[in-house]
């Protein structure tokens, strides 16, 4: 699969999950203007078969980080042994779209992530947090989300972040709190 993504970035061609369950023995890593796509959120599944985060998007910030990325269209299923579906380090200006994401520890991670989105997306049934932003997350749309049964928070915003916009997204079920903010300035 990381083939798949890297040959994708570098010949300007857009990868295609297969339809399926595909294991990872290893994270993949989403390159600037890297897409991963598949055919469903319940028809292409990922499945890490290990501790480590499934897909990351990590960039260097003297690199202004890893942008235009996309990611739509998959299941991703932790099985309870991943800590972390998706991590997003200095990552801007990204999409993930259509993802169906349970059973890790966290959905979803952003560090020094910016202006990206996520949209019609269930991010669901995780056993800590279903999506967690630290430090300088800003300008981060939810639209259209559901962020349901997570084992402490739903949304759990840490550190000097900003600009969280939230729109039509569902929250129940969650073991503490649906939203925990921490240190965040606006949502």
């Amino acid at each position: 699969i990381q083939k798949a993504v890297d040959d994708g970035f570098s010949l300007k061609k857009e990868p295609l999950l297969i339809s399926g369950v595909m294991e990872l023995s290893q994270s993949i890593r989403i390159p600037k203007n890297g897409k991963l796509r598949g055919f469903g959120k319940m028809i292409s599944s990922l499945v890490p078969q290990g501790n480590f985060p499934a897909i990351i998007v990590n960039g260097l910030i003297g690199d202004g980080g890893v942008y235009n990325w996309e990611l739509s269209g998959f299941n991703l299923g932790g099985g309870g042994i991943a800590s972390v579906g998706i991590q997003l380090n200095y990552a801007r200006e990204g999409i993930i779209k259509d993802v169906y994401i349970t059973g890790f520890q966290k959905g979803i991670t952003a560090i020094q992530s910016w202006s990206n989105s996520i949209s019609t997306s269930k991010i669901v049934g995780n056993s800590d947090k279903n999506i967690e932003l630290g430090d300088y997350s800003n300008n981060i749309l939810l639209t259209d989300c559901q962020l349901d049964g997570a084992g402490n928070y739903g949304l759990h915003v840490t550190g000097d972040v900003q600009g969280i916009s939230l729109n039509s997204c569902i929250f129940q079920k969650c073991g503490k709190e649906a939203i925990l903010l921490e240190a965040g300035r606006a949502i």
